[in-house]
């Protein structure tokens, strides 16, 4: 009974601001050799809101800023959305996090474009979030790229949300280039439309499940595939997926699901 008391207290009020800094070697081909050692930082899913404790993003973010990353990326779902002043309470909390030293780089999520009781589709709110993120010096990519020093960084809008345009976004730049897409939501990649892309594809969306009990599955997934829960998923064609595990919730517990800033470190491929 008391471990059962402990195990409840920790996932409620412990885990949730548990945070794992997980370290992921990157190999990419072609990659130029200024940027062998470099490193991109993710982070994915803050939720900024009612629920989420902007203490603990705060902290979130000094972290960051304190690995001192060559590029940073925020893969979506920046607020969960009752109002416009959620987006200005997102955008002060991010600008006190230290820019990337090259860029730094973002997408939308699900929860950029509205409520959940719109269906996520109010482009109004994500046009908002982007033209404030813009002017802090987070570049958004809206079915973009953009290239630094010759790494081509690819953003596509939320797969739920009305304006994705995946193959505009992966016409953009020069496709010869070492790539990186940024897709929210990983059940993307199992849509038609990525042609001879090769590269990898950082998302988030799934909080890992956010509960996961032992030799078990998470129990609520608002993903498809369920072969896209967090980490490091191998893809054919020369893809690899990476789902982040996010830093914030829509309810505030995780039990044996840490919230995660991911660390990719750039190499060449063989």
């Amino acid at each position: 009974m008391t471990a059962c008391a402990a195990t409840g207290a920790w996932a409620f009020w412990g885990a949730p601001h548990n945070v794992e800094v997980v370290r992921v070697p990157m190999p990419l081909r072609d990659l130029p050799e200024s940027l062998t050692g470099k490193t991109i930082v993710q982070i994915s899913d803050l939720h900024v809101g009612a629920i989420v404790s902007r203490d603990y993003l705060r902290k979130c973010l000094e972290l960051v800023s304190s690995f001192e990353p060559d590029i940073v990326v925020v893969t979506g779902d920046f607020v969960t959305y009752d109002g416009p002043a959620r987006i200005d309470e997102a955008v002060a909390l991010l600008a006190d996090m230290q820019p990337g030293m090259l860029a730094t780089v973002a997408i939308t999520g699900n929860h950029d474009f509205g409520s959940s009781r719109g269906g996520f589709t109010n482009r109004q709110v994500a046009d908002s979030l982007t033209e404030k993120l813009d002017g802090i010096g987070i570049r958004m990519l809206r079915n973009s790229a953009v290239e630094i020093e010759g790494l081509r960084l690819l953003g596509v809008d939320d797969f739920w949300g009305p304006t994705h345009e995946l193959e505009e976004t992966l016409a953009s730049g020069d496709a010869e280039k070492p790539s990186v897409m940024l897709c929210h939501n990983p059940d993307f990649v199992d849509q038609p439309g990525w042609g001879n892309f090769r590269g990898w594809i950082l998302s988030g969306h799934t909080h890992g499940g956010q509960v996961r009990l032992p030799f078990c599955k998470p129990p609520i997934l608002p993903i498809r595939n369920h072969a896209y829960i967090a980490g490091k998923v191998e893809l054919p064609g020369d893809r690899t997926l990476y789902v982040n595990r996010g830093l914030g919730y829509l309810q505030k517990v995780r039990l044996n699901v840490s919230p995660e800033i991911t660390i990719f470190e750039l190499s060449r491929a063989a």
